[in-house]
């Protein structure tokens, strides 16, 4: 997940987080985030969800990344983890160097030569 956004915001920013069970069986999950400025809409919960991230911009310094993790964990019926996901979330603040407006979203490629004998 990431943002752009201009220097002295305090909007705050939020994307959903959609959480499945790909397989069978009871599920449980648990989400945290490592950062104080970051958050989750629930901790936890035992079924298909979708949880809002939201960001707070505010105190960021202006033209500068900030960075955090959402972890994500499933649990079993016993509720031992059995896999664990996290998800980069990182804000732009200003313009940190990257060439691009405060609020646009771009995709970037990266093309690497191809060579065959």
């Amino acid at each position: 997940i990431s943002w752009n956004t201009e220097a002295g915001s305090s909007d705050l920013l939020s994307a959903a987080l959609n959480i499945s069970n790909g397989g069978g069986g009871i599920f449980k999950w648990t989400a945290a985030s490592d950062s104080a400025w970051l958050s989750v809409s629930a901790t936890a919960g035992s079924d298909a969800q979708t949880i809002m991230v939201s960001a707070d911009p505010s105190g960021q310094p202006a033209n500068s990344s900030t960075s955090g993790t959402i972890t994500l964990q499933a649990l079993d019926g016993a509720d031992q983890v059995i896999q664990t996901v996290t998800v980069p979330v990182t804000i732009h603040v200003g313009n940190p160097g990257y060439g691009e407006a405060p609020g646009v979203r771009i995709i970037r490629f990266v093309y690497l030569p191809y060579l065959a004998r």
